[in-house]
């Protein structure tokens, strides 16, 4: 079993703290008002990912085996995010009250997180 790379390391430490910063904002800024509510076809599939992360990760600790499954979660959710940021940028950016133009790139940077994560698991295995 191979160590991760720095770079596949660092870029997973990024996307998910991207992630915790993106609920905050969505938390207490977005849907403090009855104007800006979220559609469905994003929070459906944002919160079945956040879910699935909480549920593998609740079961790698309590096996304690963090290995192959941290970063293969960690590819399907940063893919999901990522597919999630593309679309809702093309559709519908005021939904989360950011520009197209950054919503547009951050969908890139996380389907990257996605192969660089998924590159991890295969490198772990």
């Amino acid at each position: 079993m191979r160590s991760a790379s720095p770079l596949q390391t660092i870029s997973t430490a990024a996307g998910w703290i991207g992630l915790v910063g993106l609920l905050l904002w969505q938390e207490f800024y977005v849907e403090i008002g009855y104007k800006w509510p979220t559609v469905w076809w994003f929070r459906v599939p944002a919160t079945l990912a956040i879910s699935l992360v909480v549920l593998v990760f609740a079961i790698e600790c309590i096996l304690s085996e963090m290995t192959v499954r941290r970063w293969a979660t960690s590819a399907v959710v940063f893919f999901t995010f990522g597919l999630l940021f593309f679309l809702i940028g093309i559709f519908n950016p005021d939904t989360l009250q950011l520009s197209r133009w950054l919503l547009l790139p951050l969908g890139l940077v996380y389907v990257g997180f996605s192969a660089l994560a998924a590159a991890g698991a295969k490198d772990a295995f």
